[in-house]
């Protein structure tokens, strides 16, 4: 079988993945998809996991404003009732804090997400 000088310079222009076997070609694969799943998987725990500290602070924030115990030391029944783990009350400016420090975690977390779904 003759080839043609245009046919025997063809191999070199294929890409490398095409010139390997399919057991390794099968196994850079997986191992690409392995690496994938974990960049997607950390920052979508950590999107629910900061979603969670945000609605936990919220809670805490509308309970302080609902009954005015900012800065106060909660009665056991209430920090029973609200399963606070501890009965003295948080300022409202270190609250407020706490919520913008989550609000730019959740947002760093959501661009993190959106670049590894784009990758």
């Amino acid at each position: 079988m003759d080839h043609s000088p245009e046919e025997s310079y063809m191999p070199q222009f294929k890409p490398r993945y095409l010139r390997v076997s399919d057991k390794i070609f099968k196994q850079v694969l997986s191992n690409t998809i392995d690496q994938d799943n974990n960049m997607v998987k950390n920052p979508t725990n950590n999107l629910y996991y900061f979603d969670l500290q945000r609605q936990l602070w919220q809670e805490y924030y509308d309970i302080g404003m609902k009954e005015s115990v900012w800065g106060q030391k909660l009665s056991k029944s209430a920090a029973q009732q609200h399963r606070t783990c501890c009965a003295y009350g948080l300022t409202q400016h270190i609250v407020e804090q706490r919520q913008q420090t989550i609000a730019r975690q959740l947002q760093h977390v959501t661009s993190e997400l959106k670049n590894c779904t784009t990758k």
